[in-house]
């Protein structure tokens, strides 16, 4: 918990955005095509997804630019996807910061979904994209979305994050995705608030067949290279590139020039089939020395910008060359209005890159370190590592022991993993700073036994004669907390102490001590220390928020809180929560688990003040917030808390299943210390019998589907309990609502806890979401 969770959408909005998020511009002579245009247009309705799938060089980023540029509405968002996009954190950033462009607050800055964005152990697929849908829902005009190469996608998270979108779209969204080949998405039930029943694929709506151009329309684009093309030099072109745009406009641009004596028989004959030479003799040929160096040498970067070319080709003019080679319509793709990030065409990026390999092969480790220590400049990790992976094992180890550790805590834990399965383990393991890394990202991911393996590789690793004294106190304090925290959160409170004062011992100048000085505080309070852990906490929350530490600032306020309320100093408990959520609420830090703290302080101060109904509410947000994290000791409170007041107010199915949940946890705990509410000291009471017949008239199906509202069941939820239709959940659900004199769903629930149907609801809810109404006639979300 003391660790400084990084933004989860840090490294989407260190990239400049606007290269991605902006409609493409269109080359000068690229044709209108207004019966794809008008027939993409009919497709591509309001609550549907339409698919243009069809291979390289076909024409779909044109034909959806042009579409784009069609619509009568300007509430169009366009997302460009890039490999590096293949992290569900990263891609679903780059979503939502392009929604927020035009639906309302989706995404602002003090929305829901960039707190969830920006909370460690949240899912895509899970919270983000339910949450995404929840607010796109409140959209009353249409709004259209286009992702363009999404076949770049392989991460099956993001593949389960889009199937929940694909099968729960909006009413007044338009999605449409282009793809070279049919995507599968993952089909079956899906727990994510209310969204389930996921779409099996994203089949084509614009394929090939669609996109070949006519034989009029490659003569009309050939005409405008070479007015003086006869007819039957025409069709044969048509015939040979078969329709492909690609190939069509290589032709265009191969045949502007040349010699009057060559017949265009002659010329594409040797090319018909194999492109690559036909790029390679025909294009980069014609193009000056320095031109063709420049091209191939930038031919390892995913994207440009002037700045980024001048410093892997080490030529000054990098921005001039660029502007040529825009002019000439080399197959650079602009990204962003400005003209400062741009791409090649992939084929003919492919095509350079092999030339790359086959002329200056010794040249390629040294463009791809340059591009690594510019990227890394430019404080934008993923990308300068992958490079790096690409040239240079020292570099890219220097860079992965930078940054593997705040990149996984960000979130990014499958990139971090891949950097080092790249690296291979021979190499890790002889890198002290590589073996802490490793051994965090085990800890993080909860694999102890990979911990305590790469924890070995460590020891042994500083145990080599040499090694400087600074490396080996820096592994042995890293070693020592990560250990710390390993055995924290399983609930092994007198190991962690242990380890905790061990870290402390080995870092007694250092400069940062509230790192620490966190994890000291919290195995002192389950040591049952609680005065020494208060005053700690104390000064460590004054330390780090002096140094801009506010997580830690706000965990200290939280567990201080807490432990007033444990003490029955409820001022003092009220006091300390409100500035921890002072806090969260100042830093966007309210929906990372850590925030529980000062939901439970509340909770559990109104309990010991006696009013149970009071803590019901900021027990269930605590109950939400902790199942994020890895604190074991921590839930187990919170579910004993919340077993306590349900039992106090007669609602003892919930009480009893919370309470199994808590001693269940409990039980895998080696040494839990002292809990503030300790499952163990809980027993439970026998339920009263409830009335025979549902009252008010309600039919016994109808009480059925009342008592699972109340207990947080969404509508489809429900459905898929009892059996039925999510349309004869809502059918039930208007006669329940005549029948007991109410409007809302949460008037319902209340009727129905106040009247013995149903308990209070034991499924947390969203973070956040639409205020519930009447039951909607269409979709089945709740």
């Amino acid at each position: 918990m003391p660790t400084d969770h990084h933004d989860r959408t840090e490294a989407a909005l260190s990239e400049p955005l606007g290269s991605r998020l902006t409609v493409p511009r269109l080359r000068p002579d690229v044709l209108p095509r207004p019966g794809l245009v008008r027939q993409l247009s009919a497709i591509a309705t309001p609550g549907r997804l339409t698919a243009v799938v069809a291979g390289t060089g076909w024409g779909k980023s044109t034909l959806l630019t042009l579409w784009a540029g069609r619509q009568s509405e300007p509430r169009l968002a366009w997302f460009s996807v890039e490999p590096t996009d293949n992290d569900p954190a990263r891609f679903w950033a780059s979503v939502v910061a392009g929604l927020s462009r035009i639906a309302g607050n989706a995404g602002s800055a003090d929305g829901a979904l960039p707190r969830l964005l920006a909370t460690a152990g949240t899912r895509a697929a899970d919270d983000v994209v339910p949450a995404l849908v929840r607010e796109l829902e409140q959209e009353t005009e249409p709004l259209s979305l286009v992702m363009d190469d999404y076949h770049l996608i392989t991460d099956p998270e993001v593949h389960r994050g889009m199937a929940v979108l694909a099968a729960h779209l909006p009413a007044a969204l338009r999605l449409v995705v282009s793809s070279r080949s049919w995507v599968t998405l993952p089909d079956g039930p899906h727990p994510s608030g209310g969204i389930s029943g996921i779409s099996p694929n994203i089949s084509p709506d614009i394929t090939a067949w669609h996109l070949r151009f006519s034989a009029a329309e490659s003569a009309e684009l050939l005409r405008n290279a070479d007015p003086a093309m006869a007819a039957d030099e025409l069709a044969f072109l048509h015939e040979q590139t078969d329709g492909w745009a690609a190939g069509l406009h290589l032709a265009a641009s191969s045949l502007a020039n040349r010699p009057a004596t060559t017949s265009i028989a002659t010329a594409l004959r040797s090319a018909n089939g194999h492109i690559e030479k036909y790029l390679l003799g025909q294009v980069l040929a014609q193009v000056p020395e320095d031109m063709q160096a420049f091209l191939l040498r930038t031919s390892i970067l995913q994207r440009l910008t002037p700045e980024l070319c001048a410093a892997v080709t080490g030529r000054p003019d990098a921005a001039d060359l660029l502007d040529r080679i825009e002019r000439d319509q080399l197959f650079l793709v602009p990204l962003d209005e400005s003209g400062e990030w741009f791409r090649y065409q992939h084929l003919f990026a492919a095509v350079l890159a092999q030339q790359l390999q086959h002329s200056e092969p010794h040249l390629v480790p040294e463009l791809h370190r340059r591009a690594a220590r510019w990227y890394d400049d430019q404080r934008m990790p993923v990308e300068g590592v992958q490079h790096a992976l690409q040239a240079d094992p020292a570099l890219a180890a220097e860079l992965v022991a930078r940054h593997a550790v705040p990149v996984c805590f960000r979130g990014d834990q499958d990139i971090v993993l891949s950097w080092f399965a790249e690296l291979g383990e021979e190499l890790s393991r002889s890198d002290p700073a590589l073996c802490v890394a490793r051994c965090t990202v085990a800890a993080a991911g909860g694999d102890g036994a990979e911990m305590n393996r790469w924890a070995g590789f460590a020891a042994r690793a500083i145990e080599l004669p040499d090694t400087p004294p600074a490396v080996v106190r820096a592994t042995r304090i890293g070693l020592a907390t990560t250990k710390w925290g390993w055995a924290y959160y399983s609930g092994d409170v007198g190991s962690s102490l242990r380890d905790v004062q061990r870290a402390r011992e080995l870092a007694a100048d250092d400069l940062t001590p509230w790192r620490t000085g966190t994890a000291l505080a919290l195995s002192l309070f389950r040591s049952r220390q609680r005065q020494e852990a208060d005053a700690l906490l104390t000064d460590v929350g004054a330390t780090a928020e002096k140094h801009n530490e506010f997580l830690i600032t706000m965990i200290s306020h939280g567990v201080r809180a807490i432990i007033a309320a444990d003490d029955l100093r409820h001022e003092d408990a009220e006091r300390l929560a409100t500035a921890a959520e002072e806090i969260a609420l100042r830093y966007a830090l309210r929906e990372h688990y850590a925030a529980y703290s000062y939901h439970m302080a509340r909770g559990w101060n109104s309990l010991r003040r006696g009013d149970y109904a009071q803590a019901t509410q900021p027990l269930r947000r605590a109950r939400q917030l902790i199942r994020r994290g890895p604190l074991a000791l921590e839930t187990i409170e919170v579910l004993t808390a919340t077993a306590i007041v349900e039992q106090r107010l007669g609602f003892f199915d919930p009480s009893a299943r919370h309470l199994g949940e808590a001693r269940q946890l409990l039980m895998r705990c080696l040494d839990p210390g002292y809990l503030v509410a300790d499952p163990r000291d809980l027993r439970l009471s026998r339920p009263p019998t409830r009335p025979a017949r549902p009252p008010a008239d309600l039919s016994y199906r109808e009480a059925e589907v009342l008592g699972l509202v109340g207990e947080g069941l969404t509508t489809d939820k429900v459905a898929e309990r009892l059996g039925l239709s999510p349309r004869t959940v809502h059918a039930h659900l208007r006669s329940i609502y005549r029948k007991i004199n109410v409007k809302t769903r949460p008037a319902a629930v209340r009727w129905a806890i106040a009247h013995g149907v149903t308990s209070p609801p034991t499924v947390d809810p969203p973070a956040a979401g639409p205020p519930e109404g009447d039951p909607p006639s269409g979709r089945g979300s709740a």
